[in-house]
């Protein structure tokens, strides 16, 4: 009898967590990136939503100081897959998504597809994010840090902006492009 409790318990949980969204998990990630003391987090602002619904995030973070983002808050929104009877979050990966609009050249100027994870969202060009690429280890904290990284050092690569990407290729205005991401800094991200 002892033996059959401890065989089924471990299968029943570890059942329970392959399908759908591992809320734990959302919950533990959104409290550790709350708490971060870290450099780069400074000025992020992170919650759920709404309170009902742990798989859907809103937040903002500022332009990184020395960019054409500097004075901008860019609100965003992370929202984790949760199918039902399938598995979710961390097996598949989030989608993070902008609600204020960018000018860079791994943002998307055009609203997300209505029947898409992101439907009304600013859409990311980023490799780790992709279905094909997503190692269930990343966590949205790396996710945000990278988009730092991307505004305080925006390159010509990236396919989701492609007017942005060639303002900074070898054929590009770079003065063109960083007065173009001030311009959008200052009517969107505000």
């Amino acid at each position: 009898f002892l033996y059959f409790i401890v065989v089924s318990r471990p299968y029943s949980l570890c059942f329970k967590m392959a399908a759908g969204c591992n809320i734990r998990r959302v919950q533990t990630e959104l409290k550790q990136l709350q708490n971060c003391a870290e450099d780069w987090a400074a000025g992020i602002t992170v919650q759920q939503k709404t309170e009902d619904d742990a798989t859907v995030w809103s937040g903002a973070l500022p332009g990184p100081a020395g960019s054409p983002y500097e004075g901008g808050q860019f609100q965003f929104e992370v929202r984790f897959p949760n199918p039902p009877g399938e598995q979710g979050y961390p097996f598949k990966p989030p989608f993070v998504g902008f609600v204020t609009q960018v000018w860079h050249p791994n943002f998307a100027t055009d609203l997300e597809k209505p029947d898409e994870l992101g439907a009304g969202l600013y859409g990311m060009c980023y490799d780790k994010t992709r279905p094909e690429n997503w190692k269930p280890g990343v966590k949205v904290q790396e996710i945000l840090k990278d988009i730092q990284t991307y505004l305080a050092a925006p390159g010509a690569t990236g396919g989701a902006n492609a007017a942005a990407a060639g303002q900074l290729g070898e054929q590009g205005n770079r003065g063109e492009f960083e007065a173009q991401a001030r311009e959008f800094t200052q009517k969107y991200a505000r």
